[in-house]
C-alpha cells in the first residue's frame, strides 16, 4: 500500500504506472517465476479521509484490475460517483 498525501487521482496514476513499469520491465531480474503487479487506486480530499474506506475502495479497484487482465490499473470511481459501501464490502 501506498500511502501519498496531497496526491489527486491523476498523480495516484503517475506513481501507480511508474511502479507497474519497474516490476513489469524486462530490465527487471527477479529469481522465481515471472509474475503480474495490479494496483487499486483511491483518492479523497482531506475532509473525507477514511482509512477504512479507502482500504475497501482500494481493495475493489484492485480486484477490478485483476479482473481486466494482466498489469493494470484499477480506479475507484470520483467521491460524487461512490455507491454507499453494504455490509459484504467489509470482507476481504
Amino acid at each position: 500500500m501506498i500511502y501519498a498525501p496531497d496526491c489527486d487521482e491523476a498523480g495516484a496514476e503517475k506513481i501507480a504506472e511508474k511502479v507497474l513499469s519497474i516490476l513489469s520491465g524486462e530490465g527487471m531480474s527477479l529469481i522465481g517465476p515471472p509474475f503480474s503487479v495490479s494496483v487499486g487506486i483511491t483518492a479523497c480530499d482531506g475532509d473525507a479521509a477514511d482509512f477504512a474506506r479507502m482500504h475497501r475502495e482500494a481493495d475493489a479497484a484492485l480486484r477490478q484490475a485483476r479482473a481486466e487482465g494482466r498489469n493494470r490499473i484499477g480506479i475507484a470511481p470520483p467521491n460524487e460517483e461512490r455507491q454507499p459501501l453494504g455490509p459484504d464490502d467489509d470482507a476481504a
